[in-house]
C-alpha cells in the first residue's frame, strides 16, 4: 500500500535521490527514509520535503576505493546505494546491485 502511494506520487523506490548543495553532497533520500515519512505523515506525505526526511551524514566512497571497502561499508551501515566523490564533488552513484555484478564477473568459472 505504501509503496504504491509513493509510486503515485512519483517516488521510485528503486531510485535514491541525492541533494547536493553549492556543489557537495547535503543528503541522500533513500526507501528506508520514505518509509519513516509514510510512517510519520501517514497520508500527508506530500506535505514533507526532501530535506525534512533524507539522511544528512552520509557515507561516500572514492573511486580509488577498492569493491571490497565498499561493499563492508554498505554491509556494516545497511543501506544499498553509495555516493561517489571526488574532491567535494559528486561524480556517480554506486549500488549494491553494481558490486554483486563485479564480484559474480570477478569468480572463475
Amino acid at each position: 500500500m505504501r509503496r504504491q502511494r509513493a509510486l503515485a506520487l512519483g517516488i521510485d523506490f528503486e531510485e535514491t535521490n541525492l541533494r547536493l548543495e553549492r556543489g557537495g553532497l547535503a543528503g541522500i533520500l533513500s526507501e528506508r527514509d520514505i518509509v519513516h515519512a509514510f510512517a510519520d505523515k501517514d497520508e500527508r506525505t506530500g506535505e514533507f520535503t526532501v530535506g525534512d526526511y533524507m539522511t544528512k551524514n552520509v557515507a561516500a566512497c572514492m573511486e580509488a576505493d577498492t569493491v571490497q571497502e565498499v561493499m563492508d561499508i554498505m554491509t556494516r551501515c545497511r543501506f544499498r546505494h553509495m555516493p561517489v566523490m571526488d574532491k567535494g564533488k559528486l561524480t556517480g552513484i554506486v549500488s549494491i546491485g553494481d558490486i554483486a555484478k563485479t564480484r559474480f564477473r570477478s569468480k572463475p568459472r
